[in-house]
């Protein structure tokens, strides 16, 4: 019915909330990473002051540290950026839809879309969805995250021999 148009219905909003989704997601990775390295290296500190071991497990300890670390700061970055990225796909797949829903509800943009949903379905409305988002992309940022960092590390100590 509406062609290849229909096709790109909500794209506005995607312009609109994608970009700073992704600005909070990235910028907040980098937060929660080095906040968590800042522990776990005042953590580390204090137990090596406490006990000198002569085996090498302190590098092991260290190097799983920076693996949890890295999972934790990408599952904690999609947890913050989620509150962004859901409503805007709220917003967008209940416009990509609407010809075909039996709904009588009627958006005009994206703008409309929001307040209708807002104000017949509660904010709620607007995060349908989250948990399902979170417990998807979740663990994906978090691997993510953690292997991106092991290889580019990896990489590096490569490149410098």
């Amino acid at each position: 019915k509406d062609g290849i148009f229909g096709l790109y219905r909500g794209f506005g909003i995607i312009l609109a909330g994608g970009t700073p989704g992704t600005i909070i997601y990235l910028c907040g990775y980098d937060i929660f990473k080095d906040r968590l390295q800042s522990l776990t290296t005042s953590e580390r500190n204090s137990c090596a002051n406490a006990s000198a071991s002569a085996n090498g497990a302190d590098d092991n300890n260290a190097s799983s540290s920076l693996f949890l670390t890295h999972f934790a700061s990408g599952l904690l970055a999609e947890t913050v950026a989620c509150v962004v990225y859901v409503p805007v796909d709220v917003i967008k797949e209940r416009l990509q839809v609407q010809s075909l829903s039996t709904s009588t509800t009627d958006y005009k943009g994206s703008m409309d879309a929001m307040f209708k949903i807002a104000k017949y379905e509660g904010i709620r409305g607007l995060y349908k969805g989250y948990i399902p988002t979170l417990v998807s992309f979740g663990p994906y940022s978090a691997l993510y995250f953690m292997f991106y960092e092991t290889f580019k590390e990896r990489i590096i100590l490569h490149n410098r021999r």
